[in-house]
């Protein structure tokens, strides 16, 4: 298995990772993402490297590290995985917050990979997917563009390039994630993207020659964060789940023609954001797990196979929990878990039992903050990889409720300091919320960096005090 690192020192981290307790040597480089003692390594092996494994593991639990750097743009915040030139290695796409670009490393056939090569996008990308939308083999790029509200689409040439973005409308900001799938079952992908600005999920049906038609808008919850697709019920629809900020997973079923019914939510930990599928126990039904910020959890939710779900349990995922990946880490034939810790800097396994439950945590080192992070065999030695991009700050998140009267935003009075916090919120690259409705209170959510790096250059854009 190997590790990706995507830094916010506009480096791409290389991390080698593999289970040696199939007959494998533990080695790490010296030069590796954090301390072996902050992460509760014990030294074995020989002198000139340091090899490591975790004080409590058996043979069968220990992994092999080693790093290299690759430049990319400033703030990688998510990742994508493709065979972007026809007959060669997967290569990588790196969505670059501050940069507005896509970051292309072509892999060479030795497993080293190319200086990179940018592509414009829309403003602040901080979601990618790589899919075939023009039925040509050769893949693709979606974009989810936070901050102006779109998702660029950057068609594929086949040879490693991309022709330049096209741009469709999901709302009118705070695009947070996009996935692509056939949601009306005419051969041809579709999109959802998630938009906290209007609490909806986006719907674009695609044409097959690579554009989309206008998108259509579903309720999907409070501040949805992105979105997994699958057969919940077994009626051969694709539904789609997606984490709301309300400490919720909102699961929304498709009626197969591309439109959906209303959400039906069901409890997580708090504050999640991403969320993975997978039978997690073996009994041909899709399960549910989300990362929740707030919370510092991973929350599992075993599916019944008929669209319903049992309650959620939680498993320790460190500080500031953002991203999950899926799959079989160790060879065992049972899904595992991988989750980053954006304030702690770490990465996550959690080894599956294969019954539902998981092992505690595994942890070791990524880069600053990371963030995305996306599971895939990019090296071919038909082991899954993990590719973690950091974006290089930290979030400060504060959530305040209280059970009064409450009121109706949107016929608030201007001047009672509203527009002004959420104006600064967003200067900042953070968000301030408002949920409130007579007679169920008022719930007032923040969310800004507190990186030096990050405040330094949203300071610029401050006009009074």
């Amino acid at each position: 298995m190997t590790l990706f690192n995507l830094t916010c020192i506009s480096a791409f981290t290389i991390v080698p990772l593999s289970i040696p307790g199939f007959g494998q040597t533990q080695t790490m480089p010296e030069r590796f993402g954090r301390p072996a003692a902050k992460v509760g390594y014990k030294t074995i092996g020989a002198a000139g490297r340091r090899s490591i494994r975790p004080a409590t593991s058996t043979a069968a639990e220990r992994y092999v590290f080693g790093r290299a750097d690759l430049a990319v743009g400033d703030a990688p915040y998510a990742v994508a995985v493709g065979a972007f030139q026809t007959g060669r290695p997967p290569s990588l796409a790196v969505a670059n917050y501050f940069s507005n670009t896509v970051s292309i490393l072509l892999a060479n056939p030795d497993g080293t990979y190319q200086p990179q090569v940018t592509y414009a996008t829309g403003v602040e990308p901080d979601a990618i997917i790589a899919a075939d939308f023009d039925g040509d083999k050769a893949p693709d790029l979606a974009v989810a563009n936070w901050a102006s509200g779109t998702v660029s689409i950057l068609l594929g040439n086949g040879d490693g390039t991309f022709q330049p973005h096209v741009d469709y409308a999901v709302g009118s900001g705070f695009v947070t994630g996009v996935i692509a799938a056939d949601f009306n079952r005419d051969g041809k992908l579709d999109l959802a993207a998630t938009v906290e600005d209007t609490n909806a999920v986006a719907i674009l049906l695609g044409n097959g020659d690579g554009t989309f038609q206008p998108q259509v808008s579903y309720s999907a919850g409070d501040s949805p964060e992105g979105a997994v697709a699958g057969d919940f019920n077994g009626d051969g629809f694709l539904d789609l789940a997606i984490p709301a900020g309300s400490d919720q997973v909102s699961i929304l079923m498709g009626n197969g023609n591309g439109t959906f019914q209303p959400p039906v939510q069901y409890a997580t930990g708090a504050l999640p954001f991403g969320i993975v599928m997978g039978d997690f126990n073996g009994d041909g039904k899709l399960d549910l797990a989300t990362a929740n910020a707030s919370s510092n959890t991973v929350s599992v939710l075993l599916g019944n196979g008929d669209g319903t779900f049992q309650p959620h349990v939680d498993y320790d995922a460190g500080t500031q929990p953002y991203a999950l990946a899926v799959g079989d880490f160790n060879g065992d034939g049972k899904l595992d878990l991988a989750v980053t810790a954006n304030v702690d800097s770490t990465l996550s396994v959690l080894m599956g039992k294969g019954n539902g439950t998981f092992e505690p945590r595994k942890i070791y080192g990524t880069g600053l903050a990371p963030w995305g992070m996306v599971s895939a065999d990019v090296n071919g030695d038909g082991k899954l990889d993990l590719v973690v991009a950091n974006t290089g700050f930290t979030w400060l998140s504060l959530t305040l409720t209280d059970n009064g009267h409450g009121f109706d935003p949107a016929h608030i009075a201007r001047g009672h300091g509203l527009t002004s916090m959420e104006q600064r919120a967003a200067q900042l690259g953070g968000r301030l919320t408002v949920d409130s409705a007579p007679g169920r209170g008022t719930t007032v959510r923040l969310r800004v960096p507190i990186s030096q790096q990050f405040v330094g250059r949203r300071k610029k854009s401050y006009t009074n005090g």
